[in-house]
């Protein structure tokens, strides 16, 4: 679970690298809604590819958030890690909740 500060702009998804680090790991990952709606709450990711070179250990995924002085309670949504490469095995976590907080 991902907890967005009340000013906060963007949710900060880390996405870590176990094991051996040669070798460059590529993944698609998405945004997925919840009581957050695309547009709306946060912009919306479909299927963008993303991959972390040989020796890094994490990659940080940024999802802006759009600012709503509205919003009276906490919204939800979802970043979803999936369609890894043939050689890449993933985590027993590849979803990842968001929560963004009231404006008031």
């Amino acid at each position: 679970m991902v907890e967005i500060p009340r000013a906060g702009a963007f949710a900060e998804i880390v996405v870590l690298r176990r094991g051996n680090l040669s070798g460059t790991v590529h993944f698609v990952w998405r945004t997925e809604s919840g009581t957050a709606k695309p547009g709306r709450d946060f912009v919306e990711f479909t299927d963008r590819p993303a991959q972390m070179a040989p020796g890094v250990r994490s990659l940080t995924l940024l999802i802006p958030v759009v600012f709503d002085s509205t919003r009276r309670e906490v919204r939800h949504f979802y970043v979803q890690i999936d369609d890894p490469a043939p050689d890449v095995r993933l985590g027993h976590r590849t979803i990842a909740m968001v929560s963004i907080p009231p404006s008031q």
